[in-house]
């Protein structure tokens, strides 16, 4: 039987916390070699019958696979270093996972359910749009929008040049006659989506958790906690993105 040929980017991202951008822009700058030669984008390569070099070190194919949940505080920012030195999830995560990729973001003043994985694939089809994974948010918000105002922005609306249009909607929980608190399902992640949307009707977020992405639920897990997810959740993750 013949070993299956694969796109190098796709290859690499398989068998390392490397997202597929990564590995092109490594390319780019000749920073990846197959069997001592620099490789070329869109390269295939035999599974397992190469020697590969990723900025002067190999490719280690005996790390073992880890796709971890955190519930990310309030106040700390989404990214691996931050040029304005302001704490980041990777100082508060345990040592052991700081080398993981996050999945998506969530901004300094959201809070909740973040993904974090060493594989690299996985990384780039969960954040890619045209797989449309749900992202389920509570917000509470200062006032309480109209049915039609709902049925609006269900319809899909356009703020700040960007087009907005939620996969679902709705009042969870009517705190008081002037606030309450939401439900939204996104299939996209662009930046600040929700906060746009809820100035569109001319709210103001309070406070932003998301509590679930695709079948991934936050449920009771503590704000700075993490744990694996456990294996039959990640063969139906990874089974929505074709994994």
């Amino acid at each position: 039987m013949k070993n299956k040929l694969m796109r190098i980017q796709k290859y690499i991202a398989n068998n390392s916390s490397l997202s597929r951008r990564s590995v092109e822009k490594l390319i780019k700058e000749e920073k990846i070699l197959v069997n001592g030669t620099k490789a070329i984008l869109g390269q295939k390569i035999n599974d397992g019958k190469n020697e590969i070099e990723v900025d002067g070190l190999p490719l280690n194919f005996n790390n073992q696979e880890i796709t971890i949940i955190f519930n990310k505080p309030n106040g700390i920012i989404v990214t691996k270093k931050d040029p304005q030195k302001r704490q980041t999830i990777y100082e508060i995560l345990p040592t052991k996972y700081r080398d993981l990729n996050h999945i998506g973001r969530l901004d300094k003043n959201s809070e909740g359910l973040l993904l974090l994985t060493s594989n690299g694939e996985l990384c780039y089809r969960l954040s890619h749009p045209s797989y449309e994974i749900e992202k389920e948010y509570l917000v509470d918000i200062t006032g309480v929008p109209s049915k039609q105002a709902i049925g609006n922005v269900l319809a899909g609306i356009t703020t700040d040049n960007i087009f907005i249009k939620p996969k679902l909607i709705k009042i969870n929980n009517q705190i008081s006659q002037n606030n309450c608190q939401l439900i939204i399902i996104l299939t996209e992640g662009k930046k600040r989506e929700i906060r746009k949307l809820i100035k569109y009707l001319g709210f103001e977020v309070v406070r932003l958790n998301r509590i679930r992405i695709a079948n991934i639920h936050l449920n009771d897990l503590r704000g700075s906690s993490e744990r694996i997810l456990q294996k039959d959740e990640l063969q139906i993750l990874k089974k929505m993105v074709g994994l």
